[in-house]
């Protein structure tokens, strides 16, 4: 039994599992006709590219759907996704389709047919990395770093960032357990909140464990905002930094690390950065604060 887009066959993926193959079965002839039809149209788009097909990263599905916008009926994006994700699914990958950021945008999509959608350029660790090499000297400079590190690892949407409070940040010997939430209009936590574990980096300078401990230690901090305003002077502010001043902090530190900021902002930490969602928090790590060793 061969995959939808059989230029991509068995031989190089190995056979599908019974289960696999009954997935193509079940589709009629009109469905798996659409489906190679949509999977060869984006196998095109992502090849002229340089792009991985199967299995697609998310961020190379993200773009696609941000090219479709501005030029093809919301339907027929649609049926290209499903295609993508059957084929990936029939192949026994993850689909990409199920990312939060593709996701995301795809829903902008559907509430804004025919309005081109611009995601956020992907910061790799490479690009980290000269981010934080790069971080000034003095207290912002330490902020930053911690804003970066823990932004990238915990793949947080700059909403979760500002909202983030030092008694949301639980340190054990795993890493970082966060309790994430969003802030309402009127400033408070909102209901919907999910927990993720950053794990400790073995490097020192690229370890979002050791950047909060500096931060807070640094800015003499024990409870209320995490990430707060900094003046120029090195004086601390009480109250949490903006959505914008995130993505300032971002953009600094990109055009820092010798890159053009156009197309960067805070979301760029959570588009290349993963970290998964934790359905209970661990027992064994404490849950005030920072739980200081």
């Amino acid at each position: 039994m061969e995959i939808v887009g059989s230029h991509l066959g068995p031989s190089r993926f190995g056979p599908l599992a019974p289960e696999s193959a009954r997935t193509v079965v079940a589709k009629s002839p009109n469905t798996v006709r659409a489906y190679r039809s949509d999977w060869a149209r984006f196998c095109e788009w992502a090849t002229t590219r340089g792009l991985e097909t199967l299995p697609a990263a998310p961020d190379t599905v993200g773009l696609y759907v941000a090219e479709l916008a501005a030029v093809t009926k919301v339907s027929t994006i649609a049926r290209r996704l499903a295609a993508i994700a059957h084929v990936h699914r029939a192949a026994r990958w993850p689909s990409p389709t199920d990312d939060a950021h593709v996701k995301g945008l795809w829903a902008v999509t559907r509430r804004n047919p025919g309005v081109p959608v611009t995601p956020a350029l992907p910061i790799g660790p490479s690009l980290l990395r000269r981010m934080v090499e790069r971080v000034p000297h003095g207290r912002g400079g330490v902020r930053d770093r911690a804003l970066l590190l823990v932004g990238f690892a915990g793949a947080l949407r700059r909403s979760e960032v500002v909202a983030l409070d030092v008694e949301d940040v639980a340190v054990g010997p795993e890493g970082l357990l966060l309790t994430l939430g969003r802030l309402s209009h009127h400033g408070s936590k909102t209901q919907m909140r999910r927990e993720a574990r950053i794990p400790p980096d073995p490097d020192p300078s690229m370890c979002p464990v050791r950047a909060v401990d500096s931060w807070c230690d640094e800015a003499e901090i024990t409870c209320g905002p995490l990430f707060r305003s900094v003046t120029r002077h090195g004086r601390v502010g009480i109250g949490r930094l903006s959505a914008a001043s995130v993505s300032r902090i971002v953009q600094r530190a990109v055009a820092r690390a010798g890159v053009g900021t156009d197309g960067y902002s805070a979301e760029s930490l959570r588009a290349g950065g993963a970290a998964p969602a934790l359905p209970d928090a661990p027992r064994d790590l404490p849950r005030s604060g920072r739980g200081r060793r």
